[in-house]
């Protein structure tokens, strides 16, 4: 990814999956030609926040690093795409895919601490 992709859209409810597992997520329709997970930001009142972005099948999920807020839905927010981490993978069972988004998470910590 050689530049910044920003991405536009109205929250809409999920179905908690990441808010289960311990990564809450604020989400958007996304009808794009990205997928994968990424190194993000989200911006939200002016205020640029890191984050670890998840693009699946017409859904965009991100996970605002170091923040508790709410997002109400339909509000709309603004996510910059800054590097790509991996592919979509498969998961057999949840503790997988929780250690995974761990992993996720970490990567994109250490990327903004590397700035």
């Amino acid at each position: 990814m050689s530049k910044e992709i920003l991405i536009e859209g109205e929250v809409v409810s999920g179905k908690k999956l990441g808010r289960n597992l311990g990564f809450p997520t604020v989400n958007i329709v996304y009808k794009g030609d990205f997928e994968g997970v990424f190194v993000g930001e989200i911006i939200l009142e002016r205020k640029q926040m890191p984050a670890a972005v998840f693009i699946g099948k017409g859904l965009l999920e991100v996970y605002i690093l170091d923040w508790s807020g709410e997002i109400c839905e339909r509000e709309k927010i603004s996510v910059k795409l800054l590097k790509k981490i991996r592919d979509i993978k498969k998961f057999e069972n949840y503790e997988d895919l929780k250690s995974e988004i761990s992993k996720d998470v970490e990567f994109v910590k250490n990327w903004y601490n590397r700035m």
